[in-house]
């Protein structure tokens, strides 16, 4: 008797914590809706990342001229740059060129920014860069090696 009592208790228990978990904390406040359907209709912003230029990497390369690379680096993950909130309202495009290298291990790094529409932009695509994995450019022998890359991105926000 004593064990299903026990029982009953936990299961009540168990309804009460799932009934909290799955009830919202609160409904939204009017200003909330609202703001949520500008946003909703609001123009949605974008970033196209255009094809890269691939170079071999200033420190493996012997000489001026020579590729020290057979296959060029490969993106593995990419995710894209994130149009700045401060930016979006104003809903104004930019231009964002960059070069990077990546390393011998598949990561983005050494980004020079050079050019860019707004330091806002820059700072996204530096973000996203970070998150960013490739295969690393091969050697003829197989070898991962580093490899420069230039890459333009456009943000722009569309209607």
């Amino acid at each position: 008797m004593k064990s299903r009592r026990h029982l009953c208790t936990t299961a009540l228990l168990l309804c009460a914590a799932l009934a909290a978990c799955t009830m919202p904390k609160r409904p939204p406040t009017l200003e909330e809706q609202a703001a949520d359907r500008i946003e909703s209709q609001a123009a949605r912003p974008t970033v196209t990342i255009e094809p890269a230029v691939v170079s071999p990497s200033r420190s493996n390369s012997p000489q001026p001229g020579l590729l020290a690379f057979v296959e060029a680096p490969r993106p593995l993950t990419r995710p894209p740059p994130r149009y700045p909130r401060a930016l979006a309202n104003d809903a104004m495009p930019g231009r964002v060129v960059v070069s990077f290298e990546v390393n011998a291990e598949g990561r983005a790094e050494a980004v020079e920014i050079l050019q860019s529409s707004h330091p806002l932009f820059a700072q996204a695509v530096q973000a996203a860069l970070v998150q960013w994995r490739f295969a690393p450019a091969r050697a003829a022998s197989g070898e991962a090696v580093p490899a420069r890359l230039r890459m333009p991105f456009e943000f722009r926000v569309d209607d």
